[in-house]
């Protein structure tokens, strides 16, 4: 973050030239887009490093709101516009860039709005994204599944995070199931397409015409996208994973709270 926003800021200041109109003599040019850059890389470091650990209470990054981000930010530009003030009294260069505290606050911001827009919007995603995996966190451990026949004459309700794997045979479904440290089948009398279309979870993913995992205890991703197969854990069994499949399992995996291997 900060590189990119200290190539930003330098390519914003040779492209537009915001300090153009100032008069800065040949001599004094050089002294001072190097002593705003160094400036820059300082507070920004600070900002990023230091002041989180000094606040830690109230930017942790699970607690980092919207408006949060939003304080973060102004008490960044305040940062910047009294650093650039001050070096350019200490160098004099405030005799020619007349009201420095102004015309830093106008720089800071022209230059600034795009990493800032840019930074509230990454807040808003992470605070989403926390929120996302804080509910699918409350659906892995509280959550039960019902798995029943067609005729509904066969039932069970199970914790979610018993069930390994489901497979496919002809008309039935096989549920393997984890009891007493003891992995157990359960036999039902529904399709796998139909199975599929009644119990839903974000932690239940078809990866396989003929089976359906459970990403609470995938272990590990073996192979590549020709031959893809998932083993899954304390069972050591491998179930393939169809290549249609494998992207969009990855890419589920990496979004829910959930720790594997590839």
């Amino acid at each position: 973050m900060i590189v990119l926003i200290q190539l930003f800021s330098i390519s914003f200041k040779f492209i537009y030239k915001p300090f153009g109109g100032f008069n800065i003599p040949a001599d004094k040019i050089i002294l001072f887009h190097i002593g705003h850059i160094i400036i820059n890389l300082v507070v920004l470091s600070f900002y990023f490093f230091i002041l989180p650990r000094l606040f830690y209470g109230y930017f942790k990054e699970k607690e980092r709101t919207v408006f949060r981000e939003f304080v973060w930010i102004v008490l960044l530009v305040v940062l910047l516009i009294l650093c650039h003030a001050g070096f350019n009294y200490v160098y004099e260069f405030h005799s020619i860039v007349s009201n420095s505290l102004l015309d830093s606050l106008y720089v800071n911001i022209g230059i600034g709005i795009f990493p800032i827009i840019i930074i509230l919007l990454l807040a808003k995603i992470r605070q989403l994204k926390g929120n996302s995996l804080t509910d699918a966190s409350q659906e892995a451990t509280a959550s039960f599944i019902e798995i029943s026949s067609e005729s509904g004459n066969e039932f069970m309700k199970i914790p979610l995070e018993s069930i390994q794997y489901i497979k496919s045979s002809d008309n039935y479904s096989e549920v393997y199931f984890e009891e007493e440290n003891t992995l157990k089948k359960k036999i039902f009398r529904i399709s796998l397409t139909n199975l599929e279309k009644r119990v839903k979870s974000n932690f239940l993913f078809r990866i396989h015409r003929s089976y359906i995992i459970n990403f609470l205890n995938v272990q590990s991703v073996i192979g590549n996208a020709n031959k893809c197969e998932v083993l899954l854990k304390r069972i050591k069994v491998k179930i393939p994973v169809a290549r249609s499949k494998r992207q969009e399992m990855l890419k589920k995996l990496k979004q829910l709270p959930v720790s594997f291997r590839i």
